[in-house]
């Protein structure tokens, strides 16, 4: 997720990688603050709650994208992140 696509750090490298390997993919979803994009995305992917999901971003994504995936029955096990934040 970014909010403008220059905003992809390493999005050309990332991609070149993907095209050789096939459990690896890049999926890039522009969006501001409201994740329901993001939502709308993740609700497509078929056995959703059968895979393992890694997240990376500030807390408050990480965390309203975890609530959400438990709502939909993803495991807690299944659900992986580190959290960071940029503000001191």
């Amino acid at each position: 997720m970014h909010r403008e696509p220059e905003q992809v750090p390493y999005d050309e490298e990332l991609r070149a990688y993907a095209t050789d390997q096939t459990l690896f993919h890049v999926h890039s979803l522009a969006m501001e603050k409201d994740p329901t994009p993001l939502f709308t995305w993740l609700a497509n992917i078929d056995d959703l709650n059968e895979r393992q999901i890694y997240l990376c971003g500030p807390p408050l994504l990480v965390e309203k994208v975890t609530d959400w995936l438990q709502e939909q029955g993803v495991p807690e096990q299944q659900i992986h992140f580190e959290q960071f934040d940029f503000r001191p």
